[in-house]
């Protein structure tokens, strides 16, 4: 979360802990869940732990977007 902190230039790693758990949501949202699984198997612990975290394996999965809307969706996350 430091690298993060410090590469986005936030002041607290809270703020990096919520950008880098956006960023894991979008990309869910455009995975199945096969994939998901295996790309979590790759992740350390507690990114691992973030990436699943309230996952509802029913969600239908988005199509690709562009870098730009990748990047909005990620900022409007809750």
């Amino acid at each position: 979360m430091i690298a993060v902190r410090d590469g986005l230039g936030h002041a607290t790693t809270h703020q990096a802990y919520y950008s880098v758990l956006a960023v894991l949501l979008v990309f869910r949202r455009r995975v199945s869940v096969h994939h998901a699984n295996r790309f979590a198997d790759a992740l350390p612990t507690v990114l691992r732990a973030m990436f699943v975290s309230e996952w509802d394996t029913r969600e239908p999965v988005s199509g690709m977007a562009t870098r730009a809307e990748l990047t909005r969706e990620a900022q409007d996350c809750d």
